[in-house]
């Protein structure tokens, strides 16, 4: 069953993710705001931006929360946001970012990036799939949808799906 939860309605959040024990919550204005409960309270917590932020993803105990114009920060508990610098950011247009507990992979509407860290991202880097819009990992491989299929067990060597697969202009990759 599904419970009605009671959210900020006044701040256009625009990305969430489950990361350290907890759900953070991203958005307009740099918002963010995190709930230990499963979403039945929210906290506020302060960014230190006014950029809007996109997503949330962790990675090797950290989590960190991406926007516009280059705008990385990290957290290693949730409640302290600090910006990350960095001399390859997480490029503008980043739409989703998925780690495999060794290396990460962002993509936007074009392109795929790939980072050791969450900090210095390389790139773009080729996959077969096409455009894509959608990225996940399944525990074995990178997988990868747009206008074709394509899977990675390394990241960087992508094996296309066969041209028949009957999946076209996919948009989006998850695995539970």
């Amino acid at each position: 069953t599904w419970d009605y939860l009671i959210f900020d309605s006044t701040t256009r959040y625009r990305g969430m993710a489950h990361a350290l024990g907890m759900w953070i919550a991203a958005g307009a204005d740099g918002s963010i705001s995190t709930s230990t409960d499963d979403g039945a309270t929210w906290i506020s917590r302060t960014s230190g931006t006014t950029a809007n932020l996109w997503g949330v993803f962790e990675h090797a105990g950290t989590a960190f929360v991406w926007g516009t114009d280059g705008t990385l920060l990290e957290s290693s508990d949730g409640v302290m946001w600090t910006p990350v610098a960095s001399d390859a950011p997480l490029p503008d247009g980043v739409q989703e970012v998925v780690s495999n507990g060794s290396m990460l992979l962002a993509r936007d509407y074009g392109a795929t990036y790939e980072s050791p860290d969450g900090r210095v991202w390389n790139g773009p880097i080729t996959s077969g799939a096409g455009s894509v819009e959608g990225i996940g990992w399944d525990g074995t491989s990178f997988v990868m949808g747009g206008n074709g299929i394509a899977s990675s067990r390394d990241g960087y060597t992508w094996t296309p799906a066969a041209e028949k697969s009957g999946v076209y202009d996919l948009q989006d990759v998850a695995w539970n």
